[in-house]
């Protein structure tokens, strides 16, 4: 099962099996294949809402949304020309929410943007959300 698998055993799988890739980040299939390896059913959403977020929390799934890094809502010149039209997504996992706001998990090599259990405000999430997640169930 998932919960009892060390995250650095499932970062280092998601690597081998070229989930992820230093500069160009997590694709969006595999890691519905790697929660699998290990015991989860997994699959890709799109065209959500963070009103589709909070109804799949509430059915015991566990999301892992798609945003622009940080929650940034403004591309920088670098972002439009390489990151963003290529690729366009980073991960972070939503474990909760409550009245105000999502609780989020969000890692990242810069340390100022590694948070964890960080409340999000669902208008801030909004800005930076990109309608896409990964569903992590049973």
């Amino acid at each position: 099962m998932v919960s009892s698998v060390p995250i650095i055993d499932l970062v280092r799988t998601g690597v081998g099996m070229g989930a992820y890739m230093h500069g160009k980040g997590w694709s969006h299939d595999r890691p519905c294949r790697l929660a699998e390896r290990f015991g989860a059913k997994a699959f890709p959403k799109g065209n959500l809402s963070t009103d589709d977020l909070r109804r799949f929390l509430d059915i015991g799934r566990l999301p892992i949304a798609s945003i622009r890094w940080a929650f940034r809502d403004v591309k920088t010149a670098r972002d439009r020309l390489l990151f963003w039209k290529r690729f366009g997504w980073h991960p972070t996992l939503l474990p909760g929410y409550d009245e105000s706001g999502f609780i989020v998990h969000h890692t990242l090599i810069r340390k100022e943007y590694n948070w964890e259990a960080k409340h999000s405000p669902f208008a801030e999430f909004e800005r930076g959300f990109t309608g896409r997640a990964v569903m992590i169930g049973r």
